[in-house]
């Protein structure tokens, strides 16, 4: 059977409260940050992530921001490891480049 609830902030908070990824404190100061929205349907997939990074549990990187991840690579990555709370850390790390495209021959 095919779930068909709708995804709002308070279904958002049962799921990962459920699941262990957050605990009731936290589902209730984002639930009480959204009050006024935290019921509504939420229809938009940008919302969607949006209410994730709400309850810590993602890192949004926008499409249009892309071109710095070069840059700021492994602060994305420190950035994604402190959602887990300790048990990821991240060091050493490096980007890899793409090759460079080679000289055609006449």
């Amino acid at each position: 059977m095919a779930n068909t609830q709708a995804i709002t902030y308070v279904r958002m908070a049962e799921v990962l409260t459920g699941l262990g990824m957050i605990t009731e404190d936290t589902a209730r100061r984002v639930l009480d940050e959204a009050a006024s929205y935290a019921a509504e349907p939420i229809r938009r997939r940008h919302e969607i992530a949006c209410a994730l990074e709400s309850f810590g549990v993602a890192v949004a990187i926008h499409s249009e921001d892309v071109d710095f991840a070069d840059a700021h690579y492994g602060w994305l990555l420190n950035e994604a490891a402190a959602l887990t709370g300790g048990k990821v850390t991240v060091s050493g790390t490096k980007r890899p480049q793409p090759s460079p495209p080679r000289p055609r021959r006449a």
